[in-house]
């Protein structure tokens, strides 16, 4: 049974980088502050590495965190909002890079409780956080 709240991130991770690593500590800390799960969401994006590939390379690189790299059918955040709320979770925190935030605090909650052609979630949580990454 999952903790009520998930702390997700979405992104190519292709190829993943000390950044990445970086950036799923923080994701931890987050999760660990909240008592969250995590879930970690690769983009289907494949230059130069195939996302059966991608997945790989994350769990290698960061051993401690492979079961929260979620492998999905899941192409866009709001594919991935259904998953995390059909997966049981009611309060969600989206973490990405500054240039999303804005974007991601319209769009999310703008669809939440409605049924359309992306699927249907309702959080009664969401909150949309910078991923503390320099860019």
């Amino acid at each position: 049974m999952p903790k009520d709240g998930a702390i997700v991130t979405f992104g190519k991770f292709n190829v993943w980088t000390q950044g990445h690593s970086t950036v799923v500590e923080t994701i931890a800390n987050e999760a660990r502050k909240r008592n969250a799960d995590m879930r970690i969401y690769l983009s289907h994006d494949v230059k130069p590495l195939s996302y059966d590939k991608k997945i790989q390379w994350a769990r290698k690189s960061v051993p401690k965190y492979r079961d929260a790299i979620i492998k999905s059918k899941a192409k866009n955040i709001f594919d991935i909002m259904v998953d995390v709320y059909d997966a049981g979770y009611r309060n969600i925190v989206v973490v990405v890079g500054s240039d999303r935030v804005a974007e991601f605090s319209k769009l999310i909650p703008k669809y939440n409780g409605i049924d359309a052609r992306h699927g249907f979630y309702e959080f009664n949580d969401i909150d949309v956080i910078v991923d503390g990454e320099t860019r």
